[in-house]
């Protein structure tokens, strides 16, 4: 394998142009597996874009000339490589792995695509953005397969369930916030009495919120409740000079932290919530690449990656090893990286903080501002 990233990814989109003339695709499968995984846990965001095309051309093309059997046993060793995808501080990264999972799921089977994802990641400590991603990816496959066995080809509750609620413990709010979503999405095919016996053991308060995501389900309208803090209680972040999230829900134009959350729209950026008529796939990634406030470029490694995500990965991920990792242990992690100024009084800062900071007052030292947001 070559040193040079371009010419990986050359080597990538020549496989997957010349698939489709081969009509030896299927004896070759195991080859190109191993080659997909020497490339999907690559550093380089376009190689593994590109890995992601070859695979998904692969599953096309296999699936009409092997036995369904015979398909899952060759692509399992690559499903623990994606799942750890999720989740990437890579914005194109991780929109890239969803989309690898779902069209395994509807090429392969959910059940097959779903099966690393209902394991906890390989690291001891990953940021919360891991296990939120998870989260909506299963909600996703359960919403759009079912649940077992009234669909045969959707997940199976025992499994599902069990995670959400393992999960719902998480300190930080977006993960508690996706495991209520996937339980409702659970909810929505099998109904409350499949479901009660996950509940059980909730205090009151966090019921509350489940019941009124089940409400929404059943289309009531309800007032947006506020995320409840898991058992034990953990003291919240304070928002500096006192902007609330509410401030910022207004600013953006959207209705609720929820409808923030729900991920990205035909129209609107996922991370600083701008919406533009004119965003298409290609457009969205030039605003990712110049002008998200939300976003910056690693001064080392230089791939876009969400701010709050910075310190993780100059200390996990970034390819420039120990210039990066000497610049991660300089910073406190509740302080950005950019103007090295507090991000919430308290603690560890929430996707809400960084959202304020970066958003609402605007990071004196973010070049790009909220000019984009506007």
């Amino acid at each position: 394998f070559s040193k040079t990233w371009s010419f990986r990814d050359s080597a990538l989109q020549k496989l997957a142009l010349e698939l489709r003339d081969r009509k030896d695709a299927d004896a070759l499968m195991n080859a190109y597996v191993a080659i997909l995984m020497r490339t999907i846990p690559d550093k380089n965001v376009q190689v593994f874009h590109s890995s992601a095309v070859l695979l998904q051309a692969l599953c096309h093309l296999a699936e009409s000339r092997l036995d369904r059997g015979e398909l899952q046993a060759a692509l399992e060793p690559l499903l623990p490589l994606l799942a750890e995808r999720l989740g990437d501080a890579n914005a194109r990264a991780e929109k890239t792995a969803r989309d690898v999972h779902l069209d395994l799921a509807r090429s392969v089977g959910a059940a097959f695509s779903s099966n690393h994802l209902l394991r906890a990641p390989k690291k001891k400590t990953v940021p919360p953005r891991v296990y939120s991603s998870r989260l909506q990816l299963l909600a996703a496959l359960v919403t759009e397969f079912g649940v077992q066995p009234k669909q045969a080809s959707g997940l199976a509750l025992e499994s599902v369930a069990p995670l959400a609620m393992e999960w719902f413990s998480n300190p930080a709010a977006e993960v508690r916030e996706s495991a209520v979503r996937l339980i409702a999405a659970c909810y929505a095919h099998v109904g409350l009495g499949r479901i009660e016996k996950y509940l059980a053991n909730l205090r009151q308060a966090q019921r509350e919120v489940f019941d009124a995501e089940f409400q929404r389900v059943n289309g009531v309208r309800v007032p947006a409740t506020p995320p409840v803090a898991p058992t034990p209680p953990r003291a919240q972040c304070i928002p500096a000079r006192g902007v609330s999230a509410a401030s910022f829900q207004a600013y953006a134009g959207v209705e609720s932290s929820e409808e923030f959350e729900e991920g990205l729209s035909d129209f609107r950026c996922e991370f600083c919530g701008r919406e533009d008529p004119n965003f298409t796939l290609p457009a969205l990634d030039i605003h990712y690449w110049r002008e998200c406030p939300m976003l910056a470029a690693c001064q080392h490694c230089e791939q876009v990656i969400e701010i709050s995500r910075l310190h993780w990965h100059w200390l996990e991920e970034c390819e420039k090893g120990e210039a990066a990792i000497a610049d991660a242990r300089r910073l406190h992690p509740d302080r950005c990286p950019l103007c090295q100024g507090r991000v919430c009084r308290s603690g560890v800062p929430e996707e809400r903080d960084w959202q304020e900071h970066l958003l609402v007052m605007g990071c004196p030292s973010n070049p790009r501002g909220r000019q984009s947001f506007r």
